[in-house]
C-alpha cells in the first residue's frame, strides 16, 4: 500500500513490496505551514505512514497553479504515478487548502464557491479527500487554544488571535511541539464549531466518510471553520486500531 515507486516499476511489482501500515498522502496548497505540521506526525505514529507530496518544494509553488481544482489534478497525478493506494487497507489521499477569499474581487464569494465546487467534483471521482480551512489553515492551530465563532476575514485576523498563544507566530515556524498536547482540545473545538454552523443550516459532512457530499457553498459561508480534524481523527483512529 502507498509505497513510492520508480516509473519503471509495475503496479504488481509494487504490491509485492507493500508495507503493513496504511499510507496517508497529503498534498498541500502551502509548502511551509501545513507541510511542516503534518510531517511531524511521522514521529508520533508507528502504525501509519504520512507522506507529504513535494515537501521539499518550499513556498507557494510560484509559477504553478495552486487553486483547488489544479491542486486536485496534481493529487490525481501523484496518486496515479507515485503511490499504490488501496482504500481497503486504509490508504488515503488528501488535498489541503484554504478558502482564502479575496474580497477585493467582484463577486468574490460566489467565485470561491464555484472554484471549490470544481475541485469537489473532480476529487469525488478519484476518491480524494478535501481538507479545507476557512479562512486559513492557521484556524486549526487556533482551535488548539480557544473556541470562537467570530468571523475571521483572513490570515491576519487569525494570526492576531494566535499571537496571544504563540508569540511571533510565522508560517515558517514549526510549532508542532507547542500544539501536540492540545490535539484533543482542537478536535473538540472543531466539532463544536461544526455543530454551530449546522445549527445555522450549513451542510458540513465528514470529509473522510462522506467526501462526495462536501458542500462548497456551505463551506465558503461557514466562517470560521475547518475540517482538518476529520483528517487528523482518521489518522488517530488508524493508529489506535492497529495498536490494538
Amino acid at each position: 500500500m502507498g509505497l513510492k515507486r520508480h516509473a519503471e516499476k509495475s503496479r504488481d511489482q509494487l504490491r509485492k513490496k507493500r508495507k503493513t501500515n496504511p499510507t496517508i498522502v497529503i498534498i498541500c496548497e502551502g509548502k511551509d505551514t501545513e507541510t511542516m505540521y503534518f510531517d511531524n506526525f511521522n514521529s508520533k505514529y508507528t502504525k501509519v505512514d504520512v507522506r507529504i507530496a513535494d515537501k521539499n518544494s518550499k513556498g507557494k509553488n510560484k509559477g504553478k497553479s495552486t487553486d483547488p481544482e489544479n491542486l486536485v489534478k496534481k493529487a490525481i497525478e501523484i496518486k496515479k504515478n507515485d503511490y499504490d493506494i488501496n482504500e481497503k487497507d486504509g490508504d488515503r489521499v488528501w488535498c489541503v487548502f484554504d478558502v482564502d477569499i479575496n474580497y477585493n474581487n467582484n463577486n468574490a464569494i460566489q467565485s470561491k464557491i464555484d472554484e471549490i465546487q470544481k475541485a469537489k467534483v473532480l476529487s469525488s471521482k478519484s476518491k480524494i479527500r478535501l481538507g479545507i480551512s476557512n479562512p486559513c489553515f492557521e484556524l486549526w492551530y487556533l482551535l488548539h487554544f480557544e473556541y470562537t465563532t467570530a468571523n475571521l476575514k483572513n490570515y491576519e485576523d487569525v494570526k492576531k488571535r494566535l499571537d496571544k498563544y504563540l508569540s511571533n507566530y510565522d508560517k515558517n515556524k514549526d510549532i508542532y511541539n507547542e500544539l501536540k498536547d492540545k490535539l484533543t482540545c482542537a478536535i473538540d473545538n472543531s466539532k463544536k464549531l461544526k455543530k454551530h454552523h449546522e445549527s445555522l443550516d450549513k451542510i458540513l459532512p465528514n470529509a473522510e466518510n462522506d467526501y462526495v457530499k462536501i458542500n462548497s457553498e456551505s463551506f465558503v459561508k461557514s466562517n470560521p471553520y475547518t475540517n482538518i480534524f476529520d483528517l487528523v481523527e482518521y489518522m488517530e483512529n488508524l493508529e489506535q486500531r492497529n495498536i490494538t
